[in-house]
């Protein structure tokens, strides 16, 4: 069973701005006698990131507000990527959910505390891979009451029970908190067994639901990979669980139903599966019968691994299905580094792959890893012309981002590589270790120049010269992005700041 303890000491959080906010959580339980109310926070990103103009919500959220609303409590889900917070429905509210990932949870914290100053009182619970790892640091902001370790669904009855003071802590597996000024964990909560005993999220709960063009939907959880820079498998485990094929299509034909008897415009799908084709068996039963039922979405854009292609008739069946984009975690162009990082994947097979899918007509997003420790800039440089050989239709350069919970996060803090302790910078657009072969510098901007090149108005040209017009827009949005980012005052202080640190780094390298 996964432990919530982490692996290594955390970086020293010194410019932490909630640090000392008085709360009642730091002498002892917080009761809120009648729950009737409660406000469910996705937190932005900050800055210029690659989900910049997509409005995803996560579902964690929506599906613990429905599990609310079955219990009769009010639930609203504010997700400020799609919509912004009404303070008025959490000043009414008896408590506040926040769900965080690692680059989001600075401003969860800023938004627990901002809670906590209109509403004296107010419960506020934080959960999401970050806090699932580090739930000391969260509970000593001072904001945040109790953290909630691993995934809620199904235990939101004892969370209400212990916010309501009728149990305790130790009573809710998963929960944290501070009693009689101890830090307590309540043992770990296995995760759920059984996805069809997960409800449906009810989007029409997400304030602002209506502006989604695309519809998320997650029907499996865990990977039976391991690659150590990725916390999936810490957070939701290395088996992989599944809806039952008729609870899936019962969702589909759901969706179906309502767009058609409401007159709506059908929207398309992404599958937050991490890797939705991992059972083919599986896969293939499920959208044979959602072509069998009459119940696909216009388009539907899914996360597998490059192997998908190796199984012939399940890429006849996913083109049928509409089936229009594939999501690759390719990392890497080199062997050795696939290797030592745990893909189980060569470069070969990718290669082979994508002319699998060029020829099924399903295009391909490629995301890459830059820094790991053998990557210099001419990694990244023939990394970007390898790109641009195979014709991906759109890629991401993500700079190694060593996540709390990870090996790699372990390692890093073992040889003190962690350069930058400010959670804002975890979004894999910002280097925050100090690479092994070059400095940060040089890494960074390598990057920023491979997206460049990679989203250049040529290259957007081409595509809609063949009358490509989804690859189009898509690279222009990259275009547009990368743009943006290169333009952000903090960004271009953030670029200057590497520079001027470079001589030392340099150095340093000449001695190692």
């Amino acid at each position: 069973m996964r432990s919530w303890k982490i692996p290594a000491p955390v970086p020293r959080m010194s410019q932490h701005r909630y640090a000392c906010l008085p709360s009642q959580a730091c002498q002892g339980v917080l009761r809120v006698p009648k729950i009737k109310q409660i406000a469910l926070i996705e937190p932005r990103q900050s800055g210029i990131h690659v989900f910049s103009g997509t409005a995803l919500p996560r579902l964690g959220l929506p599906i613990l507000a429905t599990e609310l609303d079955r219990m009769g409590i009010k639930a609203r889900v504010f997700a400020e990527a799609l919509s912004p917070i009404d303070w008025r429905y959490v000043r009414e509210s008896q408590a506040v959910f926040l769900s965080s990932i690692t680059p989001t949870v600075n401003r969860a914290y800023a938004l627990a505390a901002e809670a906590k100053s209109q509403v004296p009182g107010i419960a506020t619970v934080i959960g999401g891979p970050h806090v699932t790892f580090l739930p000391e640091e969260a509970l000593g902001t001072g904001a945040i009451d109790y953290v909630f370790r691993g995934e809620a669904d199904g235990a939101i009855a004892e969370l209400i029970s212990v916010l309501s003071g009728e149990a305790q802590i130790a009573d809710c597996p998963g929960l944290s908190g501070i009693a009689d000024g101890q830090t307590v964990h309540a043992p770990d909560r296995p995760p759920t067994r059984d996805l069809d005993s997960v409800p449906w999220p009810d989007m029409s709960l997400i304030a602002g639901w209506h502006r989604l063009r695309t519809m998320p939907m997650e029907l499996s959880r865990g990977c039976p990979f391991d690659c150590d820079f990725c916390c999936v498998v810490r957070m939701f485990g290395r088996r992989c669980r599944r809806k039952s094929i008729e609870a899936a299509l019962d969702q589909l034909e759901r969706k179906a139903f309502a767009e058609r008897s409401l007159g709506l415009k059908p929207k398309s799908v992404f599958i937050y599966d991490d890797n939705h084709t991992a059972n083919r068996e599986w896969a293939k039963r499920l959208w044979e019968a959602a072509i069998a039922r009459d119940i696909l979405p216009p388009s539907v854009f899914m996360q597998t691994r490059a192997d998908v292609t190796e199984d012939l008739e399940l890429m006849g069946i996913l083109r049928r299905a509409n089936c229009h984009q594939f999501f690759w975690g390719i990392e890497s162009i080199d062997d050795a580094t696939l290797a030592s990082v745990g893909k189980h994947q060569t470069v070969m097979q990718v290669e082979a792959a994508l002319r699998v899918a060029r020829a099924h007509r399903v295009r391909v997003h490629g995301m890459f890893v830059l820094g790991f420790d053998g990557d210099t800039p001419e990694t990244v440089q023939r990394t970007t012309q390898w790109a641009l050989r195979h014709d991906l239709t759109t890629i991401q350069f993500l700079l190694l981002t060593p996540l709390p919970g990870t090996p790699v996060y372990a390692r890093m803090i073992e040889a003190d590589r962690i350069t930058d302790t400010n959670w804002d910078h975890y979004d894999a657009h910002h280097i925050v270790f100090q690479p092994a072969a070059t400095t940060r510098f040089r890494l960074q901007l390598a990057a920023m120049k491979g997206m460049g090149k990679f989203y250049s108005w040529p290259r957007i040209a081409a595509a809609a010269n063949r009358y490509h017009w989804a690859t189009a827009y898509l690279r222009a949005q990259g275009h547009r992005v990368l743009r943006a980012w290169l333009k952000a005052a903090e960004n271009r202080a953030y670029l200057r700041s590497l520079r001027a640190a470079e001589p030392r780094e340099l150095r340093t390298l000449v001695r190692a």
